[in-house]
């Protein structure tokens, strides 16, 4: 069932990123995790992905960038 919960989450947050101008910083997770209906632990888990297909970059302690 997690699974289930990242990859509709990746492809929600995938729609998200695509529609902002590269370079763009994200809002924070809890943020990003309230508009999107998702809990922070899943957000991270679909970020990742989304650094690994390139589409965001991730610092520690830094919010994500498109």
């Amino acid at each position: 069932m997690r699974g289930d919960l990242v990859g509709g989450a990746v492809e929600q947050l995938r729609n998200y990123v695509l529609e902002r101008p590269e370079a763009e910083v994200l809002p924070s997770e809890a943020e990003l995790g309230g508009r999107l209906g998702i809990s922070r632990t899943v957000l991270r888990e679909a970020l990742k992905h989304l650094q690994a297909q390139g589409l965001v970059t991730l610092a520690q302690g830094k919010r994500a960038r498109v």
